[in-house]
């Protein structure tokens, strides 16, 4: 009996130690979450038929008082642009703002592929503003958290995973990849390395496996895309045929 006793007890303390060394990655949420937006669109669901107004479609990350990045594929979208061409962005503490498209970036042609946008409000502050990091720092098997709106209904949610290669460069980009589960309306969501720094920006993902484009591509992407109008960037953007 004795030794059944100890046994457990030996145990007991083996599963506090266990619970005690996980990490506890409250603090880097509470820090990166806030910077997460939520892009809003008109759907219709093509199996009830019902229309939902405002759903989430994609994600994105403030990164100035004014100005919001996300992909650019997510902009494109008609479900997602006003009637004006302006976005509807939900921010983190809930309050729902227009923004306009100040630059794109898009192609989806293989070997010119390009997903970038930048939004910006004219009145207003966005709320909490993600602190910019070297993308070009990243290592293989370091530590990545990923912020979103997966499924376009679990807003405002936190993630992590690991870098699994650096600069993967294939015929539709070059991208970091991670094994983070995400979805759909984690497009144009935030990537963040463990100090709370921006890293990239998501674009596409499954099971086991996303993408994101690292920080630097995203800002050479929007700097090439220059001071045109929108709706000229979208004509000249190049899109698959299939």
């Amino acid at each position: 009996m004795k030794r059944v006793v100890l046994a457990l007890a030996a145990m007991f303390l083996s599963a506090c130690v266990t619970v005690s060394q996980y990490p506890d990655y409250s603090e880097l949420a509470s820090q990166v979450v806030p910077s997460n937006v939520q892009l809003l669109g008109t759907f219709t669901s093509w199996r009830t038929g019902v229309t939902k107004v405002d759903a989430v479609f994609c994600s994105g990350v403030v990164v100035s008082e004014t100005q919001i990045i996300t992909a650019g594929h997510c902009v494109d979208s008609k479900e997602v642009r006003q009637p004006n061409g302006q976005i509807k962005v939900r921010l983190y503490d809930g309050r729902v703002v227009l923004a306009d498209v100040v630059k794109f970036s898009f192609s989806e042609v293989d070997n010119e592929h390009k997903d970038s946008a930048l939004l910006e409000v004219k009145e207003g502050k966005l709320g909490k503003i993600a602190k910019k990091g070297d993308s070009r720092a990243m290592k293989q098997g370091q530590q990545v958290a990923v912020v979103g709106n997966p499924a376009g209904e679990f807003t405002n949610s936190f993630t992590l995973g690991v870098l699994s290669y650096a600069y993967r460069s294939m015929s539709w980009g070059v991208y970091h990849q991670s094994d983070a589960l995400v979805i759909g309306g984690n497009s144009g969501g935030p990537v963040f390395n463990m100090q709370g720094e921006l890293i990239g920006i998501l674009t596409r993902g499954g099971e086991g496996i996303s993408f994101f484009i690292p920080l630097d591509i995203v800002e050479a992407e929007l700097a090439a895309a220059g001071n045109k109008p929108y709706e000229e960037l979208r004509h000249m953007a190049k899109r698959s045929k299939k």
